[in-house]
C-alpha cells in the first residue's frame, strides 16, 4: 500500500558550530579565581595604571545587540509540545476522528440517495432539453447543466464504492501517517531548536570580536590624537568594526526569525518571546552502550523508507511480472543498504564527537591556567589592559569551545536516538 506521508521542511539546519556557552563547569585550579563554561570570568583590576603601563584608555561601549529572551524552553519539552499542540497534527487527528465518527453503511446510503437524486435532475433536463429546438440557447444551457452533473454523478459513484471497499484501509493509513507525521515533526523541531543554540554560540562569539575590536579602536583612536598612525588606517579599523555589526545584525534577524520556526513547530504564535534552555550532558556511558549490530536491526524494522520499499515489493509480486518483481526487489536491498550506511555514520558521529568534548576540555584546562598567569602578571603591572583582555577572551572561546563539543555531542546523540524510532537522517 503506498502511502503519502507530509514532508516537513527543515528551515534551518545551519552549518554553524553548534550550541552556545552554557553547562559544566572546568576543573579549579590555584591562586586567582578560577571558572567554567556558563560561569562568570573574573573583572579586570580597577585601577588605571599598573607598575607604569598605562591601561586607562577609554573602554568601548558597544551598542546594544541583544537577542529576545523570556520563559525557559528545555530540549526535553520540545517533542512533547510537538506532539500535543502542533496544528498539523491536531488537524490529522480531527481528521480522523470525524472518519471514526461516521458509518460507512450511512455515508454509503447518504451518497445513493445523492445519485438518486442528481439521475432524477439528469432525466429531467434531459426531457425538457428534447422539448427546445435545435439551435435555442436554453437547449445548449441546459445540455451543459446535463454535462456538469453526469461528472458528478460519476465522482458520486467512485466515491461510493471507495467507501465501501476503502473504509478500514483509509482509516489505518490516515493513523500510520499521523504517528510518522508526529516524528518528523518532532525531529524537525528538536533540530530547529539545536540550530538557534548553533547561532546563539556565533552571536556569543561575535559579541566578544566586537568588545575587542571596540576597544582596539578606542585606543587607535587615541593613537590618531597623538599623531602615531594615520587617519586610513584609524578608517580602517572602523570599518571592520562597522562591518561586524552588521554581521551581528543580520545574525540576530536569523535568530529571531528561527525562534518563529520553532514556534510554529511547537503549536503556538510566532511572536512567544522564550529563551533556550542548557542541553543535557551526553555521558560516556550512553555513548558505550550504543551496539550498531545490535541497533541496526531496530532501525530497520521502524525506518519509514524500508517499510514502503518493501510494500512495493509487495504490489510487484502482486502483479506476476517477473521483471517489474525484480526491479522492486532490488530497490527494496539498496534501501536496506544505504539506511544501514546512514546509520553507520551516525553511529560514528558520536563516537567522533565524545573524543572532540575530551580535545576542547584539554584546551581549556591549558587556556586557564595560562589565564591566571596572566592575571598575576596583570595586577603586578607587568601587563597592558589590552593583553589582559585578549588572554582573558582566549579564555572565554576556550570555555565556549567545550560547551559546543558538548552541544555537538548531543546533536549527533540526538540523531542516534531518533534513527532507533525509524528517522535516519541523512547530514
Amino acid at each position: 500500500m503506498k502511502r503519502i506521508i507530509p514532508a516537513v521542511a527543515l528551515a534551518c539546519l545551519l552549518t554553524i558550530p553548534a550550541a552556545a556557552a552554557e553547562g559544566a563547569g572546568g576543573a579549579q585550579g590555584t591562586g586567582a579565581p578560577s571558572f567554567g563554561p556558563g560561569q562568570p570570568i573574573p573583572e579586570a583590576p580597577a585601577n588605571p595604571t599598573q607598575g607604569g603601563i598605562y591601561t586607562g584608555y577609554p573602554y568601548y561601549t558597544a551598542p546594544a545587540a541583544e537577542l529576545s529572551s523570556g520563559k525557559l524552553l528545555a530540549i526535553s519539552d520540545v517533542e512533547k509540545m510537538v506532539r500535543n499542540s502542533n496544528l498539523q497534527v491536531r488537524a490529522l487527528e480531527e481528521t480522523i476522528e470525524a472518519l471514526e465518527d461516521q458509518d460507512p453503511e450511512e455515508m454509503v446510503a447518504m451518497l445513493r440517495t445523492n445519485y438518486q437524486g442528481l439521475m432524477a435532475s439528469i432525466a429531467q433536463l434531459k426531457q425538457a432539453a428534447g422539448a427546445l429546438p435545435e439551435g435555442d440557447p436554453m437547449r445548449g444551457l441546459m445540455e451543459s447543466n446535463i454535462m456538469i452533473l453526469t461528472s458528478q454523478a460519476t465522482t458520486l459513484q467512485t466515491q461510493i464504492s471507495s467507501v465501501q471497499d476503502n473504509y478500514e484501509e483509509q482509516l489505518d493509513s490516515l493513523e500510520d501517517t499521523l504517528t510518522e507525521t508526529k516524528s518528523q515533526l518532532a525531529f524537525a523541531a528538536e533540530s530547529t531548536f539545536l540550530a538557534i543554540k548553533s547561532m546563539e554560540s556565533s552571536y556569543e562569539d561575535l559579541v566578544r570580536q566586537r568588545v575587542t575590536l571596540g576597544v582596539t579602536v578606542t585606543e587607535l583612536q587615541k593613537r590618531y590624537e597623538l599623531g602615531q598612525i594615520s587617519a586610513l588606517q584609524l578608517q580602517e579599523s572602523k570599518n571592520g568594526l562597522t562591518q561586524l555589526e552588521s554581521g551581528l545584525s543580520t545574525l540576530i534577524m536569523n535568530i529571531e526569525n528561527t525562534k518563529g520556526d520553532l514556534n510554529l513547530l511547537l503549536g503556538r504564535g510566532p511572536d512567544v518571546k522564550y529563551s533556550l534552555a542548557a542541553l543535557p550532558v551526553i555521558t560516556d556511558s550512553q555513548v558505550n552502550a550504543i551496539d550498531y549490530n545490535r541497533d541496526v536491526k531496530t532501525v530497520l524494522r521502524k525506518s519509514t523508507e524500508v517499510r514502503e520499499a518493501d510494500d512495493a515489493r509487495d504490489d510487484a509480486e502482486d502483479q506476476d511480472n517477473e521483471y517489474a518483481e525484480r526491479a522492486a526487489k532490488l530497490r527494496y536491498e539498496s534501501t536496506v543498504d544505504t539506511v544501514s550506511q546512514n546509520f553507520q555514520k551516525l553511529c560514528r558521529a558520536v563516537t567522533d564527537k565524545r573524543q572532540l568534548v575530551a580535545a576542547a576540555e584539554s584546551d581549556y584546562a591549558l587556556a586557564q591556567k595560562n589565564f591566571q598567569v596572566q592575571e598575576t602578571k596583570f595586577r603586578n603591572g607587568q601587563i597592558s589592559q589590552n593583553t589582559y583582555n585578549a588572554e582573558k577572551a582566549t579564555l572565554e572561546t576556550a570555555a565556549n569551545a567545550v560547551t559546543t563539543a558538548q552541544n555537538n555531542l548531543y546533536t549527533a546523540y540526538m540523531k542516534y536516538e531518533w534513527a532507533m524510532e525509524g528517522i535516519v537522517a541523512t547530514n
